[in-house]
């Protein structure tokens, strides 16, 4: 192995322990406010958020377990100035298993387009990069740069959580329907 990909995985590891343990702290913080609230609280910000612990499945938990660990690599990509061909497949899996686990195969090449504009977005990030640090650094192309990496940010923001709406809505029609029994 050379010092590149030996480096490459190193990041990986220490990106993976990093990332499962946000994930569970926040998922207990979650679950710990959500025992406070009654679900037939009027408040729906808050019951949308019991809702995401109450009425998940196993398979729901996994499917925003994937989703929020898709989520940190890539804001985890934003900041690593070297990106190869193994954050595309980073990218991509957890989207494909996310997809096939819920059974969404009409959105699995949407994913899968998202995926790939999501690292041509951070391949071009590292461009302007390169530009900056071997070539000049005028004051347009950094801004540039720090408007690709915002814009970029706010594209993979809102298919996160256009995904976690879905299985949050599921979970909330699922619930009233349990309500109403």
């Amino acid at each position: 192995m050379n010092r590149e990909t030996t480096a490459l995985v190193q990041s990986l590891i220490s990106f993976s322990i990093i990332s499962f343990l946000i994930i569970i702290i926040v998922f207990w913080i979650t679950y710990r406010k959500a025992e406070k609230i009654k679900l037939d609280s009027d408040n729906w910000r808050w019951r949308r958020l019991v809702s995401i612990l109450t009425g998940c499945s196993v398979l729901d938990v996994v499917s925003l377990s994937l989703l929020a660990i898709r989520q940190l690599y890539f804001i985890w990509c934003l900041f690593q100035w070297n990106n190869t061909w193994v954050y595309l497949i980073m990218l991509i899996i957890p989207g494909v298993l996310y997809n096939l686990l819920n059974r969404r195969f009409i959105n699995l090449f949407v994913d899968l387009a998202n995926s790939g504009l999501l690292y041509i977005a951070l391949l071009s990030k590292n461009i302007f990069h390169s530009y900056i640090v071997n070539v000049a650094a005028p004051w347009h192309v950094i801004l540039f740069l720090v408007l690709l990496m915002i814009c970029s940010l706010l594209y993979s923001l809102f298919f996160y959580f256009k995904n976690v709406e879905n299985i949050t809505e599921r979970n909330i029609r699922y619930l009233r329907k349990k309500n109403k029994k």
